[in-house]
């Protein structure tokens, strides 16, 4: 996380992209890697807070940003929010095991879809940064889930590889929001 948040600080700087939103963004991402250091290290129910915080903390105020973006209104992105965190929850208390207890991610992964399909819709093309997050986030998503299974032949596992995955996922997130609020191509006009 550390390097990705190298990255968008490059980014920030090279777009001239100094809205606070940015800044809170990769500030939190190196706050992902304090706490993903201080879980993986410490394994105490305040360590897993620091690492479990800044990451949802992160999500939800990316998701909310681009949900702003697509709606076109701020009481419309929370709503969708507040409904997808609704959604996170109750599968959460109903699906606590599902693959290896990632159905929080299983539930991203969809709801990303979901918005990468609304960009398509309101832009008429793919973003290709927001494809890349989407197909980075899967992939870890399966890393992880089979992790437990992969330990026994390799001893290291997956959970490295997820981290790795989803620090570069939410490289690629802010480089396309970043691009989708200061593009001046007319590919990130609204259609009509």
């Amino acid at each position: 996380f550390f390097i990705s948040a190298c990255f968008v600080y490059r980014l920030i700087k090279k777009r001239n992209a100094n809205n606070p939103r940015y800044w809170f963004l990769f500030a939190l991402l190196i706050l992902i890697g304090i706490g993903s250091i201080l879980w993986h290290s410490l394994r105490h129910p305040l360590a897993l807070l620091l690492d479990a915080g800044p990451v949802y903390t992160f999500f939800f105020l990316f998701l909310y940003f681009l949900l702003e973006q697509l709606s076109r209104s701020k009481k419309r992105a929370i709503v969708i929010l507040v409904t997808f965190f609704a959604i996170q929850v109750l599968a959460s208390i109903f699906f606590p095991t599902f693959l290896n207890g990632t159905i929080r991610h299983v539930i991203n992964g969809v709801f990303s879809l979901g918005i990468i399909i609304w960009f398509y819709k309101r832009y008429g093309t793919f973003d290709k940064d927001l494809l890349t997050a989407f197909l980075l986030y899967v992939i870890a998503i399966i890393l992880r889930s089979t992790d437990n299974s992969v330990c026994p032949i390799f001893p290291a596992g997956t959970h490295f590889l997820w981290h790795i995955l989803n620090a570069s996922a939410s490289y690629f997130a802010i480089r396309a929001l970043v691009k989708i609020n200061f593009s001046k191509q007319p590919s990130y006009n609204d259609k009509g």
